[in-house]
Order: C-alpha cells, then structure tokens, then sequence
C-alpha cells in the first residue's frame, strides 16, 4: 500500500465511525497531494452530504463527474441533491 492509499482506508475508517472531522482532513490531505483522487473527492462529497452541507456536497460530485463522466455513484448522488 502506497501512502495515498493508507491515508484513504484511515479517512473511511474515520467516516464509517461517525469521525467526521477527523475524515475530512484525510481526505483533503489526499486532494493536497492528489488533487484530481476520485476516491477522495466522492468520499467528501458523501461526507458533505451527511453532515448536511449540501453545496460542498455537490461541488465535490461535479468534480468527480467532470474527471469521470460516467461515475454512476456520483451520478446518482448529484440527481438525489437536486431533488433537495
């Protein structure tokens, strides 16, 4: 396992236990070294939407859609916060 990799299992170790501070400074760690980290973008998009900051959550799957078109999850998660 490479770094980016490590600091990616630790930031969902951190969303998956409610840590949600904790795994947003993961995951922005990883976009410092990795800007365009699909992983870490989607993640925080998800993250964003949990924590009911819908327009980050939204600026974060456009940037997975703009990267990756044809990202479904980020897809379907772009339309559900549109029906917001």
């Amino acid at each position: 396992m490479n770094e980016i990799e490590i600091l990616l299992e630790k930031a969902k170790v951190y969303f998956l236990s409610q840590n949600y501070n904790e795994a947003e400074k993961l995951f922005l760690k990883i976009l410092e070294k990795e800007p365009d980290n699909l992983d870490a973008l989607y993640h925080l998009g998800v993250l964003k939407e949990v924590i009911h900051e819908l327009e980050e959550a939204r600026k974060y799957f456009e940037r997975v859609l703009e990267l990756d078109p044809e990202n479904r999850e980020a897809r379907e998660r772009l339309d559900k916060l549109a029906e917001i």
